[in-house]
């Protein structure tokens, strides 16, 4: 799952949850269930929120598998 490896990179921006939410267009309860692993986000969801992060979706997907 790639909750962690987003929530990793969120805190090392020292972006919080509210400033990633407004940029993808969600809530911040979303963001937050995807970091806890809650819930799987959608590939869309996980795309705009590597946009806010400024990090590429495959370059998180890697993290996560190792």
């Amino acid at each position: 799952m790639i909750g962690r490896e987003l929530k990793k990179e969120r805190v090392k921006q020292k972006a919080t949850l509210k400033q990633v939410a407004e940029s993808c267009g969600t809530s911040i309860a979303r963001i937050h269930e995807t970091e806890n692993e809650k819930t799987e986000p959608s590939l869309n969801l996980a795309i705009r929120i590597c946009d806010a992060l400024g990090v590429k979706l495959s370059t998180i997907l890697r993290r996560a598998g190792k």
